[in-house]
């Protein structure tokens, strides 16, 4: 007893989090579970056990800081009206307390706005009409197949060996009888339809049970009905999704009574148990909704309380330090979601696809490695060696005339091997130590993932080096959104929404090459002092140089390098070490791989590409190419990766890259692009050179390395876009123009508001575009697919 006593007095002195409190926090729980409840039973015919119900979790949750911040909200309001002062509580508790009054805010608008659908199908004068009732309705091009007495299953398909039975899905009798019943006015010949037939009631809604069958994981329908205003109206598109009930429902709003409801399914193997009009539409809170509102209101919050556009950053400062460790764990949380959400495990890809290419790091040149050889363990079919023989390897036609080229797909063939084109560096470093420690095969997509979120930790600390350093003027809310804005608009998300073999190669040379670039800041920050860190500078050339053993093309970005030193080299005292500091990581990285390409194809510089297995006979690419015919390559590329705008749409995932006004005369050409141009806040680089003036005199080094990088960056788009045009390959650059773009942006603290407006588009623009790239998302996992269009689509409703 003495302990429990105690207790309380050492609450009250805590307070809100006082014993009354927590007393008044539990009553204010159970009234808010019991009124949700009742809510959510509302409209559904059999009530008796629905308020008692066991909540999901993420209710429960959202109840749980709702019921808190209710307290809090009486507490408040209790002492308006007595005219007592508020009590003093700590920053911690302030922030916990409007988190829980965010929250509660969310979560009431989640309720009541976000799901008018629920509401919306409350009307009195509803009947429910179903497909189990023998009258009222008919069908068209359904197979009906009875399951029991009063059971069944209508299917849309005419093949029945598609249709599985047990566990892969639902099996057709073999003594089906097909329902013959067409619906009138309709062209129903190539359409599955059910038709409703002389209702003359208020329609609401559409509530169909779907079965999934033959692997199918979506199920296409629209509504078309006539009401008392028009004889045909029809809604947009609905999909049914497996797993995500809330799907199942379909918001109708005719005006007055409807006569006629026709659901029509689209595409084939679509089928259904049962189609019933004006059930109610559950209640149904998306929790990550809930979770973005109240975010936004958070840091609206935060910015007015702690006027992060009105405070400085400040490297003392441990709050900010804790603000900026967040925004790195936010970075890289994005990268685990854009590289996970959607994949397939290795495993499965082994069975099901039969491109060998596809597991170049996660199987083939590990194995190669730890073998000790530098050719991969691939059989060559009799096709390929037949192409061969007739001196034809790499003309794609021959080999798809004798074999459907069905095997060999971005993979180098040389001399009656294979061997991986894209660098060794990825899997020298990762892949082979994780299969000689663990006996296991790292997925391609873990790596990708390992390589893009140590490319944005050290994207976000060389902005906060340069922040601190150049422009310590910055205010912090600023600085928040520019260091999300450059590893985003860095096309990071490009390479994670895609993880496969390419994204591997690509993503640690970049991985090298942000390192390095980090490294050779500091030594540049040293530099301006006297002071001259060899260690920094040969570390940075380390990476530098290893960044080529993973993607070839990064070795432009070396040509940094001699732009930060040009100041040592001309102090005779500092020439010789400088050039050694330089030369020797280059060489001692530079001999590995020169012999690595020696001993494969005869030739220290040929990294393979002569010898590519894919679309084209890369052999003959610059071959037959005339001088015009490069320039007009450039002037592609330029106008692809520059200029090319992306599609804006008011649907989730509401930006889509789209293909670029081009012939196809190029190498390779894929649809999905966006011109670094069309990114807002890179707009800001055509003030680079008023920007870096500031820079003259103490920071000159800086300036000129800061203003060469886009220059090294056209030179990278040219070269590239000039053999091939595909999105990823922006990656590659896309840095060199959004850094020196944020630089200029910081240069000032001059239309803060508009500044912090551009960034933010510019970071939604790329985070939702990246989700255009993911192909396979909506294929492969509807269920995640559909669950963020519902959470993003604000107004949704459903």
């Amino acid at each position: 007893m003495h302990h429990i006593k105690s207790l309380g007095r050492l609450l009250e002195k805590f307070h809100p989090f006082s014993c009354g409190y927590i007393f008044a926090w539990l009553i204010s729980f159970t009234a808010l579970s019991y009124v949700y409840s009742c809510i959510s039973a509302l409209g559904i015919a059999n009530v008796s056990d629905v308020p008692y119900r066991v909540l999901p979790p993420a209710v429960m949750f959202c109840l749980l800081l709702s019921s808190f911040a209710a307290v809090h909200l009486v507490n408040v309001v209790i002492r308006k009206i007595r005219r007592q002062p508020a009590p003093k509580i700590p920053d911690a508790a302030a922030n916990l307390i409007s988190i829980c009054l965010c929250v509660f805010a969310a979560f009431v608008l989640e309720c009541t706005i976000f799901q008018y659908a629920h509401y919306g199908a409350l009307l009195p004068d509803t009947a429910i009409t179903s497909t189990r009732d023998k009258a009222g309705w008919t069908s068209s091009n359904f197979y009906y197949f009875p399951v029991d007495n009063n059971n069944g299953v209508y299917v849309s398909s005419v093949n029945k060996d598609r249709i599985k039975m047990g566990e892969e899905g639902f099996l057709l009798p073999e003594n089906s009888k097909r329902v013959e019943l067409k619906v009138n006015n309709l062209a129903a010949d190539n359409l599955a339809i059910v038709s409703f037939n002389n209702l003359n009631n208020s329609v609401v809604s559409a509530h169909i049970t779907p079965v999934f069958i033959t692997g199918k994981k979506t199920i296409t329908v629209y509504i078309t009905f006539s009401d008392e205003d028009s004889s045909f109206r029809d809604t947009s598109e609905f999909t049914i999704v497996d797993g995500l009930k809330d799907t199942h429902y379909i918001p109708v709003y005719p005006i007055g009574k409807a006569r006629r409801v026709n659901i029509i399914f689209i595409g084939e193997d679509a089928a259904f148990s049962d189609i019933a009009l004006n059930e109610t539409i559950p209640l149904d809170p998306v929790f990550l909704r809930v979770m973005l509102v109240a975010g936004l209101m958070f840091a609206a919050w935060a910015l007015r309380r702690y006027n992060l556009f009105k405070n400085k950053v400040n490297p003392a400062s441990k709050a900010q330090s804790a603000g900026f460790i967040v925004m790195a764990a936010c970075l890289v949380s994005y990268a685990a979601f854009t590289s996970f959400t959607h994949v397939i495990s290795d495993a499965k890809k082994l069975q099901s696809r039969e491109k060998y290419s596809e597991y170049t790091y996660s199987k083939l040149l590990p194995d190669a490695l730890l073998a000790g050889r530098t050719w991969l363990d691939v059989p060559v079919n009799g096709a390929l060696r037949q192409s061969e023989e007739a001196g034809k390897t790499y003309d794609i036609f021959y080999r798809q005339a004798i074999a459907g080229d069905k095997d060999y797909s971005d993979i180098v063939y040389y001399k009656g091997k294979f061997y991986a084109y894209f660098g060794i560096v990825p899997a020298l470093l990762l892949y082979a130590p994780f299969k000689a420690i663990t006996g296991l095969y790292l997925p391609t997509e873990t790596g990708v993932f390992i390589f893009c979120a140590v490319v944005m930790i050290f994207l976000s600390l060389l902005w906060r080096n340069l922040v601190y350093r150049y422009m310590p003027d910055m205010k912090y809310a600023v600085f928040i959104l520019g260091g999300v804005t450059l590893s985003i608009c860095s096309l990071i998300p490009i390479l994670t929404s895609d993880p496969c073999f390419y994204q591997a190669a690509q993503s640690g040379g970049m991985m090298f090459v942000i390192i390095g670039f980090y490294l050779l800041e500091k030594f540049i920050a040293k530099q301006e002092k006297g002071i001259y860190s060899y260690i920094s500078l040969s570390s940075a050339c380390l990476c530098f140089a290893i960044s080529v053993g993973c993607r070839p093309p990064l070795v432009l970005v070396s040509a940094v390098v001699p732009v930060a030193v040009w100041q040592c080299l001309k102090q005779r005292g500092a020439r010789f070490k400088t050039i050694l500091a330089v030369a020797a990581p280059y060489i001692a990285v530079a001999l590995p791989l020169m012999w690595y390409n020696y001993i494969r194809f005869g030739n220290v510089a040929e990294f393979g590409i002569s010898y590519h297995l894919t679309g084209e006979n890369v052999a003959a690419v610059y071959s037959v190419n005339n001088p015009i015919q490069m320039l007009y390559r450039a002037l592609a590329a330029i106008k692809h990766f520059l200029l090319n705008p992306p599609y804006i749409f008011l649907k989730f995932p509401f930006v889509r890259f789209v293909p670029a006004p081009l012939d196809g005369n190029t190498f390779i050409f894929n649809p999905h692009s966006i011109g670094l141009l069309c990114i807002p806040v890179i707009w800001y680089i055509f003030g680079l050179r008023s920007a870096t003036a500031m820079l003259r005199g103490k920071h000159n080094i800086i300036r000129k390395v800061i203003f060469s990088l886009p220059v090294i960056g056209i030179f990278m788009l040219v070269i590239t876009g000039s053999a091939a045009l595909d999105i990823r390959y922006e990656a590659d650059f896309a840095w060199l123009f959004v850094l020196p773009a944020l630089f200029c942006l910081g240069s000032d603290n001059k239309n803060l508001g508009i500044k912090s407006i551009i960034m933010a588009v510019s970071i939604l623009l790329v985070a939702f575009g990246a989700v255009t790239t993911m192909d396979v998302l909506q294929a492969e996992n509807p269920k995640l697919y559909y669950y963020l269009e519902r959470a993003f689509n604000i107004l949704g409703g459903m």
